[in-house]
């Protein structure tokens, strides 16, 4: 993706069509336990549980979960909404944070392009 790794990431010394192609929205850090996610269309869909992996309860309200959101993927910006959160980060922000809702035992969360017009 990048020609001259001696040089900066930016500008001609990136292969954009590569970087356009290879990135993708994911997950990062998770307040629960995964469910599924998908990238397709433009679409990022993620379920997760706020039960812990190994079974002995639950994450707390609040908990936060932080999703990776290329900007390549989202040019114009991006879209939330949220089942069982909230977002408590910036707008458009590359990392997109989800705060969990008392009493949620799931989070689903799905990423769009920002509606234009």
């Amino acid at each position: 993706m990048v020609y001259d790794p001696t040089q900066p990431p930016i500008g001609d010394n990136v292969n954009t069509a590569n970087l356009e192609t290879l990135a993708q929205p994911y997950p990062q850090v998770v307040a629960g336990t995964p469910n599924s996610w998908s990238f397709d269309n433009g679409v990022f869909q993620f379920s997760y549980s706020t039960e812990h992996a190994d079974g002995t309860g639950a994450f707390a309200a609040g908990s936060q979960t932080t999703i990776s959101v290329p900007t390549v993927e989202f040019p114009s910006g991006y879209q939330v909404t949220v089942t069982g959160g909230e977002v408590i980060s910036a707008p458009n922000a590359p990392a997109l944070i989800i705060a969990s809702n008392a009493g949620a035992t799931a989070v689903s969360v799905t990423v769009s392009p920002a509606a234009t017009g």
